[in-house]
């Protein structure tokens, strides 16, 4: 099966170091837990434009340190035994050279492929996820964002939303939620 994963808070676990990036650079106190939408500065205030560059520093000063999500390097590994894994992001493509080495150096090669939609870009078209799955004809994507994974299971995919504050709606057929790698792995094996 051709699986695609999403990577920041899938395969990375990356809304905790940007909110402690945030906290340190503005002094505040926010947590993980506090943030009900993918929409940044709908939770700490602001701009979207502000937020997109407060984003733009983050990755260039902690882009290369993110830690992978608990579970993640173990479950590409399994389950990259009997599937072909790619991952599908919304990173910027200025960061695209980082990201490559980042996935290269935490999960040794198993994913083949990025793709990236370059959404709340400085610069450059975005892209739905959903063009990438149909295009690449993913069977499955593991996705963190709701309205992506709404958007992916509206051309066939299967999606699994992994769990998160800011994805608390109900899914639609075809999107099952679950709760960490380890769920995502005993549902595929």
């Amino acid at each position: 099966m051709l699986i695609a994963l999403d990577i920041d808070e899938v395969l990375a676990d990356t809304v905790n170091e940007v909110v402690e990036h945030y906290n340190r650079n503005f002094g505040s106190n926010f947590r993980r837990d506090d943030f009900r939408t993918c929409n940044f500065w709908e939770t700490w205030g602001g701009t979207r434009e502000e937020t997109v560059g407060i984003l733009y520093d983050f990755m260039n000063e902690r882009g290369d340190d993110i830690l992978p999500k608990k579970g993640a390097v173990n479950g590409v590994r399994k389950l990259s035994e009997k599937h072909k894994l790619i991952s599908i992001t919304s990173r910027q493509n200025d960061f695209e050279e980082q990201t490559r080495r980042w996935l290269e150096r935490n999960f040794d090669g198993l994913i083949k492929e990025v793709y990236f939609t370059n959404a709340y870009a400085k610069r450059g078209e975005a892209f739905k996820k959903s063009v990438f799955v149909r295009e690449k004809g993913v069977e499955l994507i593991v996705e963190d964002h709701f309205d992506y994974a709404c958007d992916c299971v509206a051309v066939g995919a299967k999606v699994f939303l992994l769990d998160c504050p800011w994805n608390q709606e109900l899914p639609p057929v075809g999107v099952t939620r679950v709760y960490s790698w380890y769920d995502i792995v005993d549902r595929l094996m």
